[in-house]
């Protein structure tokens, strides 16, 4: 298959099944909500484009979720087409690299168990940084596309909200990934921690999360910090809820 067709076919297969997929995650990280504080709101050329970003990204993890044995031709493809994607933003090679290196660094967690690792040898506040690599990086160009947005909201409180979803996401799709090559590293905690220990180190990096973001919001000043508060105590009850 060329690659033109490729790219083709990945496109409408994106749009067929993925759409919901991505509409979902701009929903529940309040993607959709930032973007809607914008002028940008109005540009539905810029809105596409980051699905298509999005769409290529979750491309790339549906291949490692459903590939044990990867094929390298295969993988530099899909990150051909995300370069591609993101190359609509205007980035030079460099700066794509750039800001694709984080992806880049959630892959080879992605990649650790089949080279006999373990996913809870990687820090818990650490993995969950990089696991929201390509939600950091769309709100990333929102933010790029009107800085304006950073008096609506500091682009730097997200952290905790994604922090916190991400672990959300992992406690809600244990019967999921237990199907796929999937890392889900809560599952491989109860594995080999067991139970107990796991729910602990959970609930211990959830206070470690709502402590943090009280702090930082204690010293910010925005008009929305009222709803991201309340973004953030639904998120810790949510997890908290999980857990038990």
């Amino acid at each position: 298959m060329s690659s033109q067709a490729w790219d083709n076919f990945v496109i409408v297969e994106a749009y067929a099944s993925q759409r919901t997929k991505i509409d979902d995650l701009f929903q529940g990280r309040r993607l959709d909500w930032l973007y809607a504080q914008s002028p940008l709101s109005h540009d539905r050329t810029y809105y596409e484009q980051l699905i298509r970003l999005q769409a290529a990204i979750y491309d790339l993890d549906a291949f490692l979720e459903r590939s044990w044995i990867i094929a390298l031709e295969e993988l530099n493809e899909y990150w051909r087409i995300i370069h591609d994607r993101l190359a609509a933003f205007h980035f030079n090679e460099a700066d794509r690299d750039r800001k694709l290196r984080d992806i880049k660094v959630y892959q080879t967690h992605e990649l650790l168990t089949r080279t006999g690792g373990n996913p809870i040898t990687i820090p818990i506040t650490e993995f969950y940084h990089y696991k929201t690599c390509d939600v950091r990086l769309i709100r990333q160009l929102i933010y790029e596309g009107d800085p304006r947005l950073a008096q609506v909201m500091p682009e730097a409180v997200w952290r905790y909200y994604d922090w916190l979803t991400e672990v959300q996401d992992d406690l809600e799709d244990q019967e999921e990934d237990r199907n796929t090559y999937n890392v889900n590293r809560y599952l491989h905690a109860l594995d080999h921690l067991g139970p107990e220990k796991t729910k602990s180190s959970y609930l211990s990096y959830i206070r470690h999360i709502s402590s943090a973001a009280a702090e930082t919001l204690r010293d910010e000043d925005f008009p929305h910090k009222a709803a991201y508060q309340e973004w953030i105590r639904e998120a810790v009850e949510k997890v908290k809820s999980l857990l038990q």
